[in-house]
């Protein structure tokens, strides 16, 4: 089986890897978690608890690449490996349509965490047959409404105080691609493209 990492780094120059996310990731995943800020764990679960519910971490690392697509950044530091962030896409059934969700550590907020892992996440839904993603954000949620807008999103629902965003995944894919800003997408998609043709070969 091909091994999925893409060494890439942040705005900032930051060393980072990228890769799908697994099972025996669950305990540095409940880390990251609770080393979220209170208000970006209410921001990314709309809950301030430290910690999760055993069955949400469970959950989030209940990954088959098919109907539940993942994807963390991780990075080492005085030799321990730590997760930044992650981004998933859950079917709703076995249909073509997922939600999408992500976070990254406050520390890294503003690196292009986030638009990295959504690259590779979108990337592998679309080879999957998974065509629309739908995200729940809170109004107050600025900088995930505005990202999931720059990459095609529109909402489709406003109540609570909770806005539903509905994200075409080839749209977001050639959005993510043109956002030349940030470098490290082009390495991204090199390595997911580079991917493609091995697999396919």
């Amino acid at each position: 089986m091909m091994k999925r990492e893409i060494q890439t780094e942040t705005r900032d120059g930051a060393s980072i890897l990228l890769r799908p996310l697994c099972r025996a990731d669950r305990p540095r995943l409940a880390r990251t978690i609770e080393d979220f800020s209170d208000r970006s764990r209410y921001m990314r679960f709309f809950t301030c608890a430290k910690r999760l519910p055993d069955h949400v971490i469970d959950k989030l690392v209940d990954v088959d690449n098919s109907h539940h697509i993942a994807w963390g950044a991780l990075d080492e530091v005085d030799g321990e490996v730590r997760t930044l962030g992650g981004c998933h896409a859950m079917r709703r059934d076995e249909g073509a349509e997922a939600e999408l969700a992500f976070g990254v550590l406050d520390a890294f907020h503003g690196q292009g965490v986030a638009r990295m892992l959504i690259a590779a996440v979108v990337h592998d839904c679309a080879r999957m047959g998974i065509t629309t993603l739908h995200a729940d954000t809170l109004s107050e949620n600025r900088n995930a409404a505005n990202l999931l807008r720059r990459i095609g999103g529109f909402c489709v629902e406003a109540a609570d105080g909770v806005y539903t965003f509905r994200v075409d995944v080839r749209e977001a894919e050639r959005r993510l691609r043109q956002m030349t800003s940030l470098r490290a997408l082009d390495q991204v998609f090199q390595a997911l493209d580079t991917e493609d043709v091995l697999r396919a070969a």
